[in-house]
This record gives structure tokens, sequence and C-alpha cells, in this order.
């Protein structure tokens, strides 16, 4: 995870967020896709159809996953010169199109576009945070 805390600090996103999404889209690790993909037509919600190969590294799937939510938070030209690193990173950019850019800056606005209004997975993203920060006894 320490690939996704370095990615997420160069974003200014928060690593608690991506990391909850990240065990959503991966039914927390253990579906067969979690072999380093996340589903961008999940996180993208209308992303065509991508044919190009997925990230190797949990490296490279950091730099994709955050990547993808920092398109959909910032507009273009609104990002430093570390993030746009992050925003070029292969297939970023054919997953978010232009108009979509910055059309997300907060989750209620990411979780807009979803056909089931977003509710079910912000519920999903709330219990990983819960069980995150709560304390197992």
């Amino acid at each position: 995870m320490t690939s996704y805390a370095a990615t997420c600090e160069t974003a200014g996103l928060d690593l608690l967020l991506v990391i909850c999404e990240l065990l959503v889209e991966t039914d927390e690790l253990k579906s067969p896709s979690a072999r380093l993909r996340i589903d961008p037509t999940a996180l993208a919600f209308t992303a065509p159809a991508c044919e190009q190969e997925w990230p190797r590294s949990w490296k490279d799937c950091a730099r994709f996953h955050v990547g993808l939510l920092l398109a959909y938070a910032l507009a273009d030209g609104a990002e430093t010169a570390e993030q746009r690193l992050l925003l070029n990173v292969p297939r970023v950019r054919e997953i978010v199109s232009p108009e979509k850019r910055g059309s997300a800056p907060t989750l209620d606005l990411l979780l807009r576009d979803r056909a089931d209004g977003g509710e079910p997975y912000l519920n999903k993203l709330l219990d990983h945070t819960d069980n995150i920060l709560m304390p197992q006894y």
C-alpha cells in the first residue's frame, strides 16, 4: 500500500477514500480481477471499452487508479506539474473524456452518474471506512 500512499500524497487525494474504493472495486482484493486490475468502467462509470494492457505492478495500478480519480476532480489546466504526470498515465485521458474532466471534485458528484444514484456504492465505501477506522475488539 506504500505505492497508494505515495501516489495519493502526490495527487492530493485522501488515501482512505482511494483504499476504500479499491476494496469495493475488487471485493476486498478477493476477486479474480483484483490481481493488479481495477475496472475502469466501474471507476469511470461511463468509460469506453479499453483494449490496452492493464497495469503490471501495484505502483502502476495506484498511478492509474489515482489518475482516474484526479481527472474527475480537477478541470483541465488546474493540476500541478506532479498531478499532470498522474493524469498522463496511459489510458487515463482516453477513459475520462474532456467533458468529464473536473466534473466531480467531491464524492457526491463522482457518484451522481451511477445508474443506482450512488447510494449502494456510497454505503459500501462507508462500511469499509468504518471497518478501517473503528477499533476492532
